[in-house]
């Protein structure tokens, strides 16, 4: 009998205990800054991340039913991508992180998805307009594509060439990249301009627009009304320039 009565102690002790580890969760879990890299064109990855700690485990959640979860042993950093962005995937994302079962924080962006758009001017195909004579305005009459450390693009003719580095090895997405005032780019969605004449190079001011479509398969790359530094006079240098590689 004596037996039997703390065997019954035992399991009320445990269900205490268990309904107290319950309650023990917060009502209102804590709300964080969940950081995004959107909007991002159609194609491109999305990024998102929080604060990251080893204790905890993250779920996500996403639109059309779409969620990760990950224990202690696979992905503690508080991040997470989700490649080739479409319209389907655009809307709001969700991270809940949990201490054991309990959801004790909780953060959400909201992910727009955007088409990539032409550039604002109409320059015939694999050429150049400037507003001075030398650097830019001419017909390229070789364009190619290739990698090395950076994917680059080149458009030339005997007297000069126009030269685009993009981060990574691989040809560019279609969308809009921010120009660098240096030879390479910084960031994924960044682009290194100049124009090369044989006797100097002519580099594109920063923060200008450079569009990159998909035309048949074939990658076209526009500019409009751009301008470069001039490091051998006074004289503005304005170049609108649209070129494809076959």
């Amino acid at each position: 009998m004596k037996s039997i009565t703390l065997l019954i102690l035992a399991s009320t002790l445990i269900a205490l205990n268990s309904c107290k580890k319950k309650n023990d969760c917060p009502i209102n879990p804590e709300d964080i800054v969940l950081n995004s890299n959107g909007p991002v064109f159609e194609g491109w990855p999305l990024h998102l991340w929080t604060e990251s700690g080893f204790s905890y485990t993250y779920h996500w959640q996403g639109p059309n039913g779409w969620k990760k979860d990950y224990d202690y042993s696979t992905n503690t950093s508080g991040s997470e991508t989700i490649e080739s962005m479409t319209q389907a995937k655009a809307g709001v994302y969700i991270v809940n992180i949990r201490d054991g079962n309990c959801v004790i924080k909780k953060g959400s962006v909201n992910v727009s998805v955007i088409p990539p758009s032409n550039a604002p001017c109409s320059v015939n195909n694999n050429t150049s307009t400037s507003t001075v004579i030398g650097v830019g305005g001419t017909n390229y009459t070789s364009v190619f594509g290739n990698s090395n450390s950076n994917y680059y693009v080149q458009a030339s003719n005997s007297s000069q060439a126009i030269t685009f580095n993009f981060k990574g090895e691989q040809a560019p997405l279609p969308g809009i990249y921010k120009s660098n005032d240096t030879y390479y780019p910084s960031e994924q969605n960044k682009v290194g301009v100049y124009i090369g004449t044989g006797f100097q190079d002519y580099q594109m001011e920063p923060d200008v627009d450079v569009y990159v479509n998909k035309v048949n398969g074939k990658t076209v790359i526009s500019f409009c009304s751009a301008g470069f530094y001039n490091p051998v006079g006074n004289a503005t240098i304005t170049i609108s320039a649209k070129v494809t590689v076959p």
